[in-house]
């Protein structure tokens, strides 16, 4: 017959104590508990600070497009503009505008010019607006401008109306974010995307026609 060795089997240190050899395995668990709630506070934190500090970028990256206008330039000679002021602090990306007075959408300066005097078929203005473009944070663009001599009637129809005139504008941050508006609210209405709108006011027609 083989001989068999004996066969040591090793088993925990024991104090003799009862309630202190639990301790050390209690103390072990609740050691790793804690250490699991710390680890998944600390990610929910970090999370939230990620979260926290996207939020803060979009809003200083945030546009405000506004319909600006005056009747006079810098030397005080009548001269009414048109504009679109970008007072948020981000820059915008205008994708359409459409211009409406009344219920008649005015697709181009000759629609603005025949709807305050169809008589008047081809007055000296001043365009500057071609679409989609980009306004930086404090800058405006010209829509449309016109100096008094020359155009005496229809400056003061315009002059007038100039406050009447009704807007839908879309544009969006550099994050991609986009608004519509009616350029006077400071609260736009958040959209998915903006689409080029064929009913973008455009002087490209103007200016085929002015063409030889």
């Amino acid at each position: 017959m083989t001989p068999e060795q004996d066969v040591h089997h090793p088993h925990p240190h024991r104090t003799g104590h009862k309630l202190l050899d639990l301790a050390v395995p209690i103390s072990a668990l609740l050691i790793s508990v804690v250490s699991l709630i710390i680890g998944i506070h600390h990610g929910r934190t970090m999370q939230e600070m990620a979260q926290a500090n996207s939020r803060l970028v979009q809003a200083n990256s945030w546009p405000l497009l506004q319909y600006a206008t005056g009747n006079a330039n810098d030397n005080g000679d009548p001269d009414i503009t048109l504009k679109i002021a970008n007072t948020g602090v981000g820059p915008a990306k205008l994708m359409s505008l459409e211009i409406f007075q009344g219920e008649q959408r005015l697709r181009t300066p000759r629609d603005l010019v025949s709807a305050l005097d169809p008589t008047n078929p081809r007055p000296n203005l001043s365009l500057g607006l071609t679409l989609p473009t980009v306004l930086r944070a404090g800058t405006d663009m010209l829509i449309l401008g016109m100096k008094r001599e020359g155009n005496e009637a229809l400056w003061d129809k315009l002059n007038k109306e100039r406050f009447h005139f009704r807007f839908r504008a879309c544009y969006c941050s550099v994050f991609d974010e986009c608004w519509v508006s009616d350029l006077l609210t400071v609260s736009p209405e958040r959209i998915a995307n903006c689409p080029v709108s064929p009913d973008s006011f455009t002087f490209l027609e103007t200016q085929k026609a002015a063409a030889p």
